[in-house]
């Protein structure tokens, strides 16, 4: 069985990212579809927290992208992506990549 996980830090860029794009009314219409899904939602906890910190000091990535790999590693999980700077971060930290370009 698959089990997926988003942090929140990670759903508050999408969710800013739709707001400037479409507004907010888009963006809680995206917000509430994606609380719908079977997703198990991550808050930003001391462990957590902390893995995504070392990886944004140790790579040039934003801060959502660090929490994402943060909890990839966290949770021995694959990170399903188009970013390519979270590409080139697995290249080098070897985590799964599910990559969707």
């Amino acid at each position: 069985m698959i089990k997926l996980l988003l942090t929140w830090v990670n759903l508050g860029e999408v969710y800013y990212r739709v707001y400037r794009r479409n507004g907010e009314i888009e963006a809680k219409k995206v917000l509430e579809t994606v609380k719908k899904w079977p997703v198990e939602f991550l808050v930003g906890d001391e462990e957590l927290t902390l893995a995504a910190a070392k990886v944004k000091a140790l790579h040039l990535l934003s801060y959502a992208d660090a929490f994402a790999i943060g909890a990839a590693l966290q949770y021995k999980a694959t990170v399903v992506t188009g970013d390519p700077e979270i590409k080139e971060a697995s290249n080098k930290l070897g985590f799964p990549l599910l990559w969707l370009k």
